[in-house]
């Protein structure tokens, strides 16, 4: 039986720009890019590390403006998704649009 080994690129980017999918008729998203999950799976077998290897890394960077303040990704330049605990807000690990794992600034 004759077949073909499947190539998956070497870095996460060039996995994303060669299995993603733009939702462009806005069925499932707002217009985001989509990876099918079976793809996922398929190029973390092959790279055998785990997912959090492949992540992008940034950290959340606080911006201003003159009215008021945020904390931001530095991947994406996104703004997170705070969970509040009484009056503290808590920044999360992770960027909830890029998917980069984030480092937490001393002190906050």
């Amino acid at each position: 039986m004759s077949g073909s080994v499947m190539m998956f690129p070497d870095t996460v980017e060039e996995f994303m720009e060669s299995y993603k999918i733009v939702d462009s008729e806005q069925v499932y998203t707002n217009g985001d890019e989509l990876v099918p999950i079976f793809r996922m799976r398929q190029w973390f077998d092959h790279v055998k590390r785990s997912p959090d290897d492949l992540r992008p890394v940034g950290k959340w960077v606080k911006n201003h403006d003159e009215v008021m303040w945020w904390w931001e990704c530095s991947n994406c330049k996104e703004k997170p998704l705070i969970s509040r605990f009484g009056d503290a807000e808590v920044l999360s690990a992770y960027c909830h649009r890029c998917g980069a794992k984030l480092e937490i600034p001393e002190g906050e």
